[in-house]
């Protein structure tokens, strides 16, 4: 999640390259960080850290 500033969407890639984990493991959390509500996914996909925590 630290990797993922608030107002500043990310590809998984860009993600995967900034805490240097291949991109199924960051995928996995993503999912996960978005199920809980921490994160948004959207277009391009570019994912999105909201600014209130769940």
């Amino acid at each position: 999640l630290q990797a993922l500033p608030e107002g500043a969407p990310r590809t998984a890639d860009d993600l995967a390259a900034a805490v240097d984990k291949p991109v199924d493991r960051v995928l996995a959390a993503l999912l996960e960080l978005e199920l809980s509500g921490w994160i948004e996914r959207q277009p391009g996909p570019v994912y999105l850290r909201l600014s209130a925590s769940p």
